[in-house]
């Protein structure tokens, strides 16, 4: 193309033919595939504790005693992969800080506060969770994209594939009255 605008005495450069070129519409539905595209890497994350992904889910209403719990909340380590789930009531802020501050106060757990918390911009992790965090001395980090968390919803997937099985399995075991309806 830049030889045809030589050819008949145009004076444009290379940058303005490729310029002209990505607005047209036919190009842009033929244009070869970035050779590129950044996407989040965790692979110098190595170590326990200096990254943790978190997100929430919907669940199917599980009613055990005077609760019922809709939601299913996950913190995994990033470099080892390790989890902690919870059921939550709801999506509050002050539920999610209770959750995160017992995991983290558990002397048993493996799960410390890390030095960067990976959240997606979730209602549930503002106010009371993010002043919890605060206090541990975490630095929040919020997902520009659902890549972002991957790791967290990779682990929401696993789960309902495996967990739901089990979950129909018993339930036909029980008499119809007492049957989850969700």
């Amino acid at each position: 193309m830049l030889d045809a605008c030589k050819k008949a005495r145009y004076k444009f450069t290379l940058s303005m033919i490729k310029k002209w070129l990505n607005r047209q519409a036919l190009y842009q539905i033929h244009k070869p595939q970035s050779e590129f595209i950044q996407y989040a890497s965790f692979n110098s994350i190595q170590t326990l504790n200096k990254a943790h992904q978190s997100d929430t889910t919907p669940m199917p209403h599980d009613k055990v005693g005077n609760h019922i719990y809709k939601y299913r909340g996950v913190i995994k380590d990033v470099a080892t992969r390790y989890r902690r789930s919870f059921a939550l009531t709801d999506k509050s802020s002050a539920q999610m800080a209770k959750e995160i501050q017992k995991i983290y106060n558990d002397p048993n757990d493996p799960l410390n506060p890390p030095e960067n918390f990976i959240v997606d911009r979730g209602t549930e992790y503002m106010g009371e969770c993010k002043d919890l965090l605060f206090s541990y001395n975490v630095r929040i980090q919020y997902a520009n994209s659902k890549r972002g968390v991957a790791i967290a919803k990779r682990d929401h997937q696993e789960f309902e594939k495996h967990v739901y099985f089990w979950q129909d399995a018993e339930d036909f075991y029980l008499p119809l009255t007492d049957r989850s309806r969700a």
